[in-house]
């Protein structure tokens, strides 16, 4: 049986989402790859899309209630006795008034031509540290969108953040990506995606897998390695020259899994795995925090503070000043450079126990040596705050920040 004969029979099913996870990712696939099923599909959407439109009735509870309320106000007038049959005749009735009533206007939908229908929305941009890159299914320039929470984006778009941009989109079942600066990746489906270059975080949702391709050159021909990412759990894809890696970041993690070729290999929870373009695996433990580093800047976006970014953080600060590695991750934070104060600065502000004391001084010294302009709203905050080392050093980072803009 060819993929086509396959999967040609899901594509409804596909639709109206009741397939199984492994059959949507397969049927995903081949939709990519086969110009004949992916246009069956987009009909398919379209018409799902344009029936849900037009097949709508305001109040239509309502109005059949009323419907239901005449013909039985007429029927007890008229003193006829009940029969069982009489209800299934009022309902025949009133299924027939709603369809009359529908016919004219999904008729007149139909005149609409098949090409004005719009690809289904795969994923929307949820937040952003500046403008990213997109180049529409179809288009030959690339636009810029800002993060507002409307933005979606078809299956076939493109996105790519530029030098100090990092970005998130939510997928429309619930999954969360983020893009670190300088990287690229090709919305496929809904739970399918392409890495082209730079690195990548996911966390699949619950009961939905996500599935993850990375093209690379092999000495003998090109060949795509494959993540598959299951439901609930958080990997970290990262693509270089000649490799790419898998961390699985939570130890709450179910084993994630790479395929290239014939070469298939699990990543346990914890674990590092990076593979080259030989086929060549390399395996190693360590710790989530330092490689989510880079994220710092965009869960610092907004008013309210991110509660994983305060995890994060929590994790990052508690080993500075503590143990031999002390310097690894101040070092790794320092790398941000102003951008990477803004996080420190709100983690500052929001904790506030005693039990955080130690951990909020070694943010605020570590912020008072990074902070630009853009940290004054949380420096005039903690300039006012119960702990004086750190209100003093709120204030003499403001006192040098303005120093510096007069020069």
């Amino acid at each position: 049986m060819s993929s086509c004969e396959r999967v040609r029979p899901w594509l409804n099913a596909l639709v109206d989402h009741e397939l199984s996870i492994s059959q949507s990712l397969e049927a995903e696939k081949h939709i990519h790859s086969c110009a004949a099923c992916r246009q069956e599909w987009e009909s398919l959407s379209g018409l799902d899309t344009q029936l849900a439109r037009v097949l709508f009735v305001p109040d239509v509870e309502l109005k059949c209630a009323e419907i239901l309320r005449q013909a039985r106000s007429s029927t007890h007038r008229r003193k006829v006795d009940r029969h069982p049959w009489r209800d299934t005749s009022i309902a025949i009735a009133v299924a027939a008034t709603l369809l009359l009533a529908l016919l004219p206007m999904f008729l007149e939908s139909q005149k609409q031509p098949i090409a004005e229908w719009k690809p289904t929305s795969v994923a929307r941009l949820v937040r952003s540290t500046g403008p990213v890159q997109l180049l529409q299914p179809g288009a030959n320039d690339w636009s810029e969108v800002l993060a507002d929470g409307q933005e979606s984006f078809p299956s076939g778009s493109r996105l790519k953040t530029k030098v100090g941009v990092l970005c998130e989109f939510q997928t429309s079942s619930k999954g969360i990506i983020r893009l670190n600066e300088s990287a690229e990746v090709v919305l496929i489906g809904t739970n399918q995606f392409e890495l082209v270059s730079g690195q990548l975080w996911c966390l699949a949702a619950e009961s939905m897998n996500i599935g993850l391709e990375i093209p690379m050159e092999s000495p003998q021909s090109p060949l795509k390695l494959s993540f598959g990412c299951p439901s609930s759990t958080e990997i970290q894809c990262v693509v270089g020259n000649s490799s790419a890696s898998c961390d699985s970041l939570s130890p709450d993690n179910s084993n994630a899994t790479i395929t290239m070729g014939a070469l298939s290999c699990s990543v346990a929870p914890g674990e590092s795995v990076s593979i080259d373009r030989e086929q060549k695996i390399d395996r190693k433990m360590q710790t989530d925090s330092p490689i989510k580093i880079w994220q710092l800047p965009l869960l610092a976006i907004g008013t309210d503070v991110d509660k994983e970014l305060v995890s994060i953080l929590d994790r990052l600060l508690s080993p500075i000043g503590m143990t031999k590695a002390r310097n690894m991750n101040e070092e790794q934070i320092r790398m941000l450079g102003p951008t990477g104060a803004i996080p420190l600065l709100a983690y500052a502000a929001a904790e506030s126990s005693p039990e955080h004391l130690r951990l909020r001084r070694t943010a605020m010294r570590i912020a008072s040596e990074l902070a630009d302009e853009r940290g004054v709203r949380w420096l005039n905050q903690l300039s006012s705050d119960q702990d004086e080392y750190i209100a003093r050093t709120a204030k003499e980072t403001l006192a040098r920040i303005v120093l510096t803009k007069g020069k």
